[in-house]
């Protein structure tokens, strides 16, 4: 019994702390593209908001986190923009413009 509650503990500490580095990657590669585009993210953090299970590049099994975040064009505003991670390497960020334009980031491309 004992030994099954630390396998659970350990899994469970595993788990975090790969979220915790998707996060900080994520939040990495929000301030570039927000550099990029001359945004400012507010808060200067992002927000779990999903998680799925999804295929790796290698074709093993990893997860897709789903980060929310806040960014303003002039300063004043407040808008919502989000990134995907597969396993710990930005997918996708999307951000809508004032403009109407929708710039999207996808890794590779």
């Amino acid at each position: 019994m004992e030994l099954l509650l630390i396998i659970v503990l350990v899994a469970i500490s595993a788990s975090w702390l790969t979220t915790m580095r998707a996060r900080d990657r994520a939040r990495s590669a929000v301030a570039r593209l927000c550099k990029q585009y001359q945004l400012q993210l507010l808060d200067q953090s992002v927000a779990l908001a999903g998680l799925k299970i999804a295929r790796s590049s290698r074709g093993g099994l990893t997860l897709r986190r789903q980060f929310k975040f806040d960014y303003s064009e002039d300063g004043i505003s407040r808008k919502n923009g989000s990134i995907w991670m597969k396993g710990d390497q930005a997918e996708m960020i999307t951000i809508e413009r004032s403009d109407g334009d929708t710039i999207e980031w996808l890794s590779g491309r």
